[in-house]
């Protein structure tokens, strides 16, 4: 099982690398998934358009469960730009911190049809993106 979950995930990652390279947010990609990765605890597991960043939490049994709470993934539609989408979950743990990123950036927040706050970020953008982020993912841990 050890070995097809280790084939599953370098494939993954070569898929993801192909897709940001052809889209032109490889370094990008890797930038934003470390910022978000110094600053939880979070396992990182990659997917063919994005990352996925999972906290554990624990089942009313005691055991622990992995749950994904922030996804960096790109934007299929604009040149440069990628998407934080924080699960709902997540949207919950953070409380009144996640209008830091809202209230600055409203043009480019929505919530999807799952509930989860997307936040374009394009790369010139991200320089203004990264004080409030930080926040969030900080009280997102805590939550």
């Amino acid at each position: 099982m050890t070995c097809s979950v280790s084939i599953r995930k370098e494939g993954n990652l070569q898929a993801l690398r192909a897709n940001a390279t052809q889209r032109g947010v490889s370094d990008f990609l890797d930038e934003v998934a470390g910022f978000v990765e110094q600053r939880t605890p979070a396992s990182k597991w990659p997917g063919k358009t994005g990352y996925a960043f999972s906290l554990t939490e624990y089942t009313n049994e005691g055991r622990p469960s992995q749950r994904v709470y922030v996804n960096v993934s790109q934007d299929w539609e604009r040149q440069g730009s990628l998407y934080l989408i924080f699960q709902e979950r997540a949207v919950q743990a953070t409380g009144d911190a996640m209008s830091s990123l809202t209230d600055v950036f409203p043009e480019q927040c929505s919530t999807n049809k799952y509930n989860c706050l997307e936040v374009r970020v394009p790369k010139d953008k991200w320089v203004e993106v990264k004080a409030p982020l930080e926040g969030v993912l900080k009280k997102m841990v805590q939550g």
